[in-house]
């Protein structure tokens, strides 16, 4: 996210994150870094973050995705067990 920041940053486009990080004596862009720019409103960061959290969102959905686990089908499993049926170890379909 920091190099994307620079790059946006370098072509122009205003933002807190960089006079922050100095403000701060920071040199690389730190979470407390970004949540003042979060709080103070600064635009680039607020896409950044939601950028980033949409991407996370995306690759959960895809660990889900690819666990073999539905919703409401998790039924006495763990986690983990190493069985990809939608049946419960151990419970017998009826």
């Amino acid at each position: 996210m920091e190099a994307a920041a620079r790059k946006r940053a370098d072509r122009g486009e205003k933002t807190q994150l960089f006079r922050l990080m100095k403000q701060f004596g920071r040199t690389r862009l730190t979470s407390g870094v970004w949540a003042r720019a979060l709080d103070d409103g600064d635009a680039m960061a607020h896409d950044l973050i939601g950028r980033a959290v949409g991407a996370l969102g995306t690759g959960i959905a895809s660990a889900i995705n690819l666990s073999g686990h539905r919703d409401g089908d998790h039924r006495g499993r763990a986690w983990g067990s190493g069985s990809a049926s939608p049946t419960p170890t151990g419970s017998r379909r009826r």
